[in-house]
């Protein structure tokens, strides 16, 4: 208890409810965010085994952080709308609440994108926007913020919980987040979890232009092509949507031997 009160004497005094919105980021410590490094222009795209997919989902992968997991869907379509993607993330929460009855659980998810571009767009939290404050602090999208002044639903993603965070962008190619998740304490972030490297979840790549999906296909002699194609294009000549080349199906060669050959071969 006692690093607790030195904790609680050494943060910014309260702030009232009524002030949060418009003083949301000088809530924050002033060294938040933390420094990252720009991402590389030359970082490859990640690579994943195809796995079996529910119709509309191009993408899963799960991530576990000890005390939080976090499950990522990347859906070719936004509520039917097949010239966006849907980015779908499903956190449950094991027993992340770092100060119980002070603390308010998973109240803060950053996944850090480089750069702002106009197609994020319907961005949605658990329990609406608001309470959840969007891009609030950090400078860095794509931001979902619980503050202490507004929560009004008894914390975030509390433990014992599974809630969805998600938005759409245009289709894009995808990588690798390097944000962090965090609690809030007396309206601060406090206690930041950063994702470990290369294992953060998937999140839109940014720096590649849009409207473009990788695509496997079979040619006429039976071995796999990757190539990028326009968004929907995939889909119509039946091939499969790739984050990477390396995902599409091994190559088996065929060889072709004479009966007599065959003979000789289990003689």
């Amino acid at each position: 208890m006692g690093s607790l009160s030195r904790l609680f004497r050494s943060s910014a005094v309260l702030m009232c409810a009524g002030a949060t919105a418009a003083l949301l980021p000088s809530l924050a410590f002033a060294s938040y965010p933390p420094q990252i490094a720009p991402p590389d222009r030359a970082r490859p795209h990640i690579v994943r085994a195809m796995t079996p997919m529910n119709p509309g989902i191009i993408y899963t992968n799960s991530h576990f952080y000890g005390d939080v997991s976090i499950k990522v869907e990347v859906h070719d379509n936004y509520l039917g709308d097949f010239t966006k993607y849907q980015w779908v993330y499903t956190v449950t929460n094991l027993a992340y609440d770092p100060a119980p009855g002070i603390s308010n659980g998973f109240s803060g998810f950053e996944l850090a994108l480089p750069l702002f571009v106009p197609d994020i767009a319907d961005i949605a939290a658990p329990d609406g926007i608001p309470p959840w404050v969007i891009n609030c602090c950090s400078g860095q999208p794509v931001e979902w913020d619980l503050p202490n002044a507004v929560d009004v639903v008894g914390g975030g993603t509390m433990p014992g919980q599974t809630e969805k965070y998600s938005f759409s962008t245009l289709p894009r190619l995808i990588t690798t987040s390097t944000g962090w998740y965090h609690t809030w304490i007396q309206n601060i972030q406090q206690v930041l979890e950063y994702y470990p490297a290369g294992d953060g979840p998937e999140v839109p790549d940014l720096l590649s232009e849009p409207n473009q999906e990788l695509c496997c296909t079979l040619d006429p002699s039976g071995v796999y092509m990757c190539q990028a194609l326009p968004a929907g294009q995939c889909a119509a000549i039946g091939g499969t949507i790739v984050a990477n080349c390396n995902q599409c199906p091994p190559i088996t060669k065929s060889v072709k031997h004479s009966w007599g050959k065959v003979k000789s071969i289990y003689r």
